[in-house]
């Protein structure tokens, strides 16, 4: 009996000194987690390489040196206030948009990059529908939303280290004593213009469809007759099939041919597009909305879609290539950088998209500088994908440039080879060798870097 005590009691001490090894163990693996990784200086050739992470891990983009709640912001809102103070402070207010046109102006965003997306997927969700629905302007460096009745505007800006930062402009109101216009809406008693800063989006704006990193989303969800979603994607790129992009979304100027879920909504236009997929493909200008004149043109562009589809997740994937690089971390995000920059798996067009019914494809078009025979970038195609070179124009991107120089030499370099040669494996396969060295002659014309 006395043996047996003992050996439980011994057995019951190993079993002690085991946990509490084990959860010794713990927390010292917690505390290294919490430890900021080994940084190298930017250029630097260190032998301290990087921490192998996943791509589904998020990037702590709290730690210096991107420091993302740090005041230090180089983004095209703080641009705009140092350089156009006196005209923030002036700027006028319309009846019904506020100052939705001084903002888009001052930050130089054109309008016809409309985009009018009527799903309840929103900050600033109740007043969106298919009669009112959620207008989105862009170009490379700022996105601008305005709702109807909504109080704010919704700004997110790329800054290259911090990636998207977000900002809200308050609407001045006034009531009206309209019969269709009961709500407040944006009056003329303006006192200027203030971007303040909402670090709160990063509640939804850091996730899986993000990459994990502060971004922007894409999402495509069909919708009852109220805009509220009904099933979807929550995650749309340009390697999206066409058939699961533009749910929730108005799209202009769409060829008939080209099934994608835009212009759908109610639960019977949602079983007819079961049965006929793109029954709504096709939609001409203006679009049905009520109180036209607040918004600043008639379509939501086809070509302004592809475009963002593309642009979305590029900056997405600069900004987490970047913050790997600047926090000496690594997962695969270069590869899939390089693959989505050379359009590896854009599907292809089934029909042409006739650029005649796109004011925006020009205004696209125009924003770069071409090489010395007139060929950019920025130039589109539409037949069969939405590039004549495939080499995303993002590549001259603030983000990409600013990138820590030996990462940005690593990517330009693997760039050139694939374009050179046609290698690596599948990355550079589907384009042609004329499409190839185009690109490697524009890419050496007009970026700086190359």
């Amino acid at each position: 009996m006395l043996r047996l005590r003992t050996t439980a009691w011994v057995t019951a001490a190993l079993l002690r000194g085991w946990l509490i090894s084990l959860l010794v163990l713990s927390t010292q693996l917690d505390c290294r987690a919490l430890q900021p990784p080994l940084l190298r200086e930017e250029g630097s050739d260190s032998a301290v390489g990087p921490e192998e992470i996943d791509f589904s891990d998020r990037v702590l983009y709290g730690r210096e040196p991107v420091d993302y709640s740090g005041a230090k912001i180089d983004d095209a809102i703080t641009q705009a206030v140092a350089r156009h103070g006196d005209l923030l402070k002036s700027a006028k207010a319309e009846s019904r948009s506020g100052y939705l046109k001084a903002v888009l102006q001052i930050l130089n965003v054109p309008v016809e990059s409309q985009l009018l997306v009527f799903s309840k997927t929103a900050r600033v969700q109740p007043p969106v529908g298919p009669k009112s629905p959620r207008a989105i302007y862009f170009n490379d460096e700022v996105t601008v939303g305005w709702t109807p009745t909504s109080r704010e505007l919704e700004i997110a800006a790329i800054d290259p280290v911090k990636g998207a930062v977000f900002y809200g402009v308050k609407q001045p109101q006034e009531k009206t004593s309209s019969a269709l216009d009961s709500v407040e809406t944006a009056g003329s008693d303006a006192a200027g213009i203030r971007f303040e800063r909402h670090d709160d989006c990063l509640s939804c704006h850091v996730s899986r469809s993000t990459l994990e990193v502060p971004g922007l989303m894409l999402k495509s969800f069909v919708t009852d007759g109220a805009g509220r979603p009904l099933n979807g994607f929550s995650h749309i790129t340009h390697d999206s099939p066409y058939e699961r992009r533009f749910g929730g979304w108005y799209v202009t100027g769409s060829p008939a041919g080209l099934l994608h879920r835009g212009n759908v909504f109610g639960q019977e236009a949602v079983d007819q597009n079961r049965r006929r997929p793109g029954f709504q493909a096709e939609m001409k200008p203006p679009v049905p909305v009520k109180n036209a004149d607040g918004y600043r043109v008639e379509t939501s562009d086809i070509v302004a879609q592809l475009v963002f589809s593309h642009q979305v997740e590029g900056i997405n994937l600069l900004t987490r290539v970047g913050m790997e690089a600047r926090l000496n971390v690594r997962s695969d995000a270069e590869d899939r950088l390089v693959r989505y920059f050379v359009f590896a798996d854009e599907p292809s067009l089934a029909v042409p998209v006739d650029r005649s019914h796109s004011a925006y494809a020009s205004v696209f078009e125009a924003a770069v500088k071409s090489d010395g025979n007139g060929r950019s970038l920025r130039q589109l195609d539409l037949q069969t994908r939405l590039l004549k070179y495939r080499l995303s124009w993002l590549i001259g991107h603030r983000s990409f440039a600013e990138l820590p120089p030996d990462c940005r030499s690593r990517l330009v370099q693997r760039i050139k080879g694939g374009l050179q040669t046609g290698e690596p494996g599948d990355v550079f396969g589907h384009l042609p060798e004329a499409e190839r060295l185009a690109a490697l002659a524009i890419a050496a014309a007009t970026l700086p870097f190359w």
